[in-house]
This record gives structure tokens, C-alpha cells and sequence, in this order.
């Protein structure tokens, strides 16, 4: 018994790759916007660059690893001011509703590791070096110029850049391309 069902595993792990190769596909992408930064005196609204990469497991379903960086900002005014610049690290799944042929609603949910870095102290904020892991989600649409390039259009919010009563947060609105192979 023990040596069917150690050959039954062994099978499923072999074929495993075989049957999802007809419905996987990995993809890569850039986007571009503009990020609102809450919590922020006076209040931010850099631009935001985002490197996304994923991967399908089926039509409907991928995993995706996003990085985003905010363009400097910055907080506070006069000799209290610092120059700021963020990023967001995201790990995330993804699901894709068809809605056409042509055209997909998107939903994310993940973590996103974000980290404020600040040329003085942060007025307001717990100081120079702000890092924080929250929950991260989505929202967007894709459509789908050819089997290789998409068009994507992303609401995202990051959470939170530390924990404290009155944290800085982010969230952005981007366009993009995905590189589907």
C-alpha cells in the first residue's frame, strides 16, 4: 500500500509540470502614476513606478511579485522639512474575471513590505527610517492586445508605512504594459 501511494505522489509530482504547462504563462510589466500619500504634511502626491512580475497558474488564478517606487516627496516645511522617497515591496494573488475575450476585471490581495527613508527626521512620523508590513490590495482591469502584450489599469492601496496612531499610507493609480511568455 505504502509503495502505491509513494508511486501515485511520484506520478502526480512528474505530470504536475506536463498539465500545467498548457495553462500557465509567466508575465512581466511596467506601470506608471500617480501615488496619494495620506497621513503627509503637506499632503503628497508623487509619481509612482511599478515593476510587476507573475505568474498564471491557471486562466483565472497567478501569483505576483510587484515593487513599487514613489518619487521623492516633501514632508514638513521650512527647517522641520525632510526629503523623503519611498518604495513598496508586494507579494500578492491575483484572480482575473473574464469578462470578454479581450477584457478582464482584476482583484489583488497580498502583503506589501513598505519602507520611507528620510534625509532628516520625518516630521510627524516616528523618524528618518519608516518600515512596515501591512495587507495589500488591488483593484484593476486588463485588456488583452494580442496573446503577448496587455494594457493594465490598477487601483492600489499599500497600507500602512509604520505603526503608529496617525501612520503615513499609500495608494496609487497606474497604467501599464504586461509582456505575457
Amino acid at each position: 500500500m505504502k509503495k502505491n501511494i509513494l508511486a501515485l505522489v511520484v506520478l502526480v509530482v512528474i505530470s504536475a509540470p506536463a498539465l500545467a504547462e498548457d495553462t500557465a504563462k509567466r508575465y512581466w510589466g511596467l506601470g506608471f502614476g500617480s501615488a496619494s500619500l495620506s497621513n503627509t504634511s503637506p499632503s503628497s502626491n508623487p509619481n509612482v513606478i511599478r515593476y510587476v512580475s507573475g505568474y498564471h497558474f491557471t486562466p483565472m488564478f497567478a501569483v505576483e511579485i510587484d515593487y513599487s517606487m514613489f518619487g521623492n516627496f516633501t514632508v514638513g516645511t521650512g527647517a522641520s522639512a525632510a526629503n523623503v522617497s519611498a518604495g513598496s515591496l508586494q507579494v500578492a494573488s491575483v484572480g482575473f474575471l473574464p469578462v470578454s475575450q479581450d477584457f478582464d476585471l482584476i482583484g489583488k490581495i497580498g502583503l506589501a513590505e513598505n519602507i520611507a527613508d528620510g534625509s532628516t527626521l520625518i516630521p510627524g512620523h516616528s523618524g528618518t527610517h519608516l518600515r512596515h508590513g501591512d495587507i495589500f490590495v488591488g483593484l484593476g482591469a486588463q485588456y488583452h492586445v494580442n496573446s503577448k502584450f496587455s494594457l493594465l489599469a490598477m487601483y492600489d492601496n499599500y497600507g500602512k508605512f509604520e505603526n503608529t496612531t496617525s501612520p503615513m499610507k499609500a495608494s496609487s493609480v497606474t497604467l501599464g504594459l504586461l509582456y505575457h511568455y
